[in-house]
């Protein structure tokens, strides 16, 4: 029970070839300033839940987030809120087309059985360098018709 390891890693495969963060990709949340320009991405897990049962097995409500990353100080800085926007929504799109990450999770709770899809734009100090975010927390159904528990 929690394989959150999985989830994380399914997540993060995602991310990572979706080509949008040219900065890099990685699991945990950064200790210091990001690698080169461009977007980057974190993936971290922010709760695991039994949400049901089935006759067999706890049907695990994973929620893991996806922290957007781009520095306030890149040139052009009017395009960061854009590039930042569209970068999310083209996350959105490809996470939702791949909705079972190949058997590993049973579906991305996006509608809000057990939990929602949703994003969160802040900011966020890594080492002297502020940094504009957008958190995408991404709600996954896991259970026994997942590889996980085969």
């Amino acid at each position: 029970m929690f394989d959150v390891l999985g989830s994380l890693n399914v997540v993060e495969t995602a991310v990572a070839k979706s080509g949008y963060f040219t900065a890099g990709t990685q699991v945990g949340e950064p200790k210091g300033p990001r690698d080169g320009p461009g977007l980057s991405a974190a993936i971290f897990m922010t709760s695991a839940a039994i949400a049901a049962t089935t006759l067999q097995h706890p049907i695990e409500s994973h929620v893991v987030t996806v922290r957007l990353y781009q520095d306030m100080l890149a040139e052009p800085t009017a395009d960061i809120e854009l590039e930042l926007s569209q970068a999310l929504g083209q996350l959105i799109d490809d996470l939702m087309s791949d909705i079972d990450f190949g058997g590993e999770i049973r579906n991305i709770d996006a509608g809000g059985q057990y939990n929602t899809m949703s994003a969160n734009w802040g900011y966020v100090d890594l080492g002297g360098t502020m940094y504009r975010i957008a958190d995408l927390n991404v709600p996954l159904t896991v259970d026994d018709t997942s590889a996980t528990f085969g």
